[in-house]
């Protein structure tokens, strides 16, 4: 396919271009519900992708959307740009957004770029179907039942139009499904069914010589997924459907009462034993002889999978990552699982570190932290060391002791911080989840521009200075993962 240009280049990038115009309009009005948007009726259901661009500039999302975008000194430089790219074909912003419906749908028959075409219902189809024929290789344009559908050729546009006639996604039960779990009255929409995202799961471990039977690991029915402008942040929903996915169980987090406040980065999940179960069974069916090579491996290392590792995984589990806004490497790594059996934690990982030191890897000492004894495992270049202790249900790990000092404190936790708790109230994340991801952008921002030291310009990091924090949680309905997340921006 070749490169999309006008109008089809000005529609993708439509929601910037637009925002960076109507950011600080005061003639917002609520459109809001979350129905089904209307190019949903346009597109065919044997759509292989799917992507609705709300493009009402009068309405409340395109207002809160340009009031975000405001607070990022390089917005107003959109516009400039997008002039500035199309000067020699006399196309400007301005004249594309007067052509602009309500909605636009840009969508195709077939996964690759080969057949994408976009439409919009156009208050002046005229106008826009002018504006592709200004360019030295310019698309085509059809007006159909009131929509003004482009594509790189007539072919492509009568065969999309065509395909309509078996019926529309607005019609079709897997799309009304799997939108309806997703916020479909934000700023954009998206659905890909499960033909898609298969047939390229497939083809991926193909073309990297993987077995054809762990293809059975990417079964997926459909994916939807939007994003919707809020005042301080933008709101991001994602739901997948498969029929892999009902070993995930819920669970409460606590973990953020054990870790200091202030991480890069934060995950917290639980009962991970049944996945990684469910994902050896895949590779067991896929691999000759696997289960045979898995049981010689377990012998060798006097450790087994089922009776010694995966019950570690069985709990709640924490990961947190820290560092100093200088951006000085290394950072510190913390991780927590909660366990049943303390003894048989204990056992594990001193296994692991006299395996190490067997193979001449490394070496382990006792080493005091505070009021417990913990366990240091050195690797041979001395540039990296794991310490862990296992206590009050805990088994404990850093890659400091320092880390692990404050791993063990009580003050001063991530629970308590106000930061992570506003931000996981805005993403309104519920009691029970499948998981939780939280980054602080105040803490990992100057991070990296610490760590980029000259090669972020003035220009980047003012630009990075609104974010505040990401959250995202995921549940499960069903059948269905629903990952949820929120962008503070302020």
């Amino acid at each position: 396919m070749k490169s999309i240009r006008i109008p089809m280049a000005a529609l993708v990038a439509v929601a910037a271009l637009a925002l960076a115009a109507c950011g600080g309009s005061t003639n917002a009005s609520s459109t809001g519900g979350g129905s089904i948007p209307e190019t949903a009726s346009f597109a065919p259901s044997s759509a292989a992708f799917f992507v609705s661009l709300d493009t009402d500039r009068s309405g409340d999302q395109w207002h809160k959307a340009g009031v975000l975008l405001d607070r990022f000194p390089a917005s107003d430089k959109l516009v400039q740009s997008f002039n500035e790219g199309n000067q020699k074909d006399g196309v400007t912003w301005a004249q594309v957004k007067a052509t602009l419906g309500p909605d636009t749908g840009i969508a195709a028959l077939t996964a690759d770029q080969s057949s994408v075409v976009l439409f919009t219902k156009s208050p002046k189809p005229d106008d826009l179907q002018a504006l592709p024929k200004k360019s030295d290789d310019p698309e085509v344009t059809k007006v159909v039942d009131g929509w003004v559908v482009a594509g790189d050729t007539m072919a492509i546009v009568d065969r999309f139009t065509a395909a309509r006639s078996s019926g529309s996604l607005a019609d079709d039960g897997a799309f009304k499904d799997a939108v309806g779990k997703v916020d479909s009255g934000g700023i954009a929409l998206a659905y890909v069914p499960g033909r898609t995202i298969t047939t390229a799961f497939a083809k991926g471990l193909s073309s990297q010589g993987a077995p054809s039977g762990l293809g059975d690991a990417g079964k997926v029915e459909s994916l939807a997924a939007s994003a919707t402008a809020q005042d301080d942040g933008v709101s991001v929903d994602v739901a997948v459907k498969s029929p892999d996915l009902t070993s995930a169980e819920s669970f409460t987090p606590t973990l953020a009462e054990t870790f200091p406040a202030k991480p890069l980065f934060f995950v917290n999940g639980a009962h991970l034993d049944k996945s990684f179960r469910q994902l050896l069974g895949t590779v067991q069916k896929s691999v000759p002889n696997f289960q045979q090579q898995r049981t010689q491996l377990e012998q060798a290392l006097g450790v087994t999978l089922e009776g010694d590792v995966l019950p570690l995984f069985k709990g709640e589990i924490g990961l947190a990552v820290y560092g100093a806004a200088s951006g000085t490497i290394p950072v510190t790594v913390d991780a927590v699982l909660a366990v049943d059996d303390e003894a048989k934690a204990s056992h594990l990982m001193d296994r692991l570190g006299a395996l190490v030191q067997l193979g001449g890897n490394g070496s382990t000492a006792k080493v005091q932290v505070g009021d417990v004894q913990a366990t240091e495992l050195t690797f041979s270049d001395g540039h990296f060391s794991i310490l862990w202790v296992v206590d009050d249900g805990k088994l404990e790990l850093s890659t400091s002791k320092a880390g692990l000092e404050k791993l063990r404190g009580s003050d001063n936790r991530l629970a308590d911080d106000s930061a992570y708790t506003s931000q996981l109230s805005a993403a309104d994340v519920p009691e029970e989840v499948t998981g939780l991801l939280y980054s602080d952008l105040q803490t990992a921002v100057p991070f990296v521009l610490g760590f980029a030291g000259d090669q972020a310009d003035t220009e980047v990091r003012d630009n990075v200075k609104p974010l505040r924090s990401v959250v995202f949680s995921s549940t499960l309905d069903d059948d269905t993962a629903i990952l949820s997340g929120f962008v503070g921006i302020g």
